[in-house]
């Protein structure tokens, strides 16, 4: 394996106590992304898919949402992402990191997604398992917390598909 994947990335780890809060004895299977398009999230849905058949399994994708707008700007740009990825329409998803990501004129904004792979195939995943809505549970930015700096900010959010 290459350690220097995992050197900047922490979407894996910080699933950990998320999954030991829910109390039961479950098996993880860590997948990064390395070249997130739509074409590799159909054939990782796929895979998971058929290795998962018969049995009862939830794909969680972690990821960040907007990296370094203001505060005020991560919550326009990570709500327009948020409603994108409520279409569950993966082509559409990624049609619209591509093109806001090239129309861009904020200088401080780095990327709108960080894990649009794991996302995507969330997506299909779901897609295929009969989930026809996206549930947002909770959005915030780092400027929310006490003390917070509004100038610089990164997007969380949580997100359920559900049939």
């Amino acid at each position: 394996p290459n350690a220097a994947i995992h050197a900047n990335d922490h979407t894996i780890e910080i699933q950990i106590p998320f999954l030991q809060i829910m109390d039961k004895k479950c098996k993880i299977v860590p997948i990064m992304f390395g070249d997130p398009t739509a074409g590799n999230c159909r054939i990782l849905a796929d895979a998971v898919s058929f290795a998962a058949e018969g049995k009862k399994i939830f794909i969680l994708a972690s990821t960040d949402m907007s990296h370094y707008p203001t505060s005020q700007s991560a919550y326009k740009l990570d709500n327009e992402t948020l409603e994108i990825i409520k279409e569950m329409n993966l082509d559409g998803f990624f049609s619209y990191l591509r093109r806001e990501m090239r129309n861009n004129t904020n200088p401080e904004l780095r990327t709108l997604i960080c894990a649009s792979g794991g996302v995507g195939t969330a997506i299909l995943f779901a897609e295929k398992k009969g989930a026809n809505r996206v549930l947002v549970q909770k959005y915030a930015n780092s400027g929310d917390v006490p003390g917070g700096d509004k100038s610089s900010v990164v997007g969380y959010s949580s997100v359920l598909f559900v049939r």
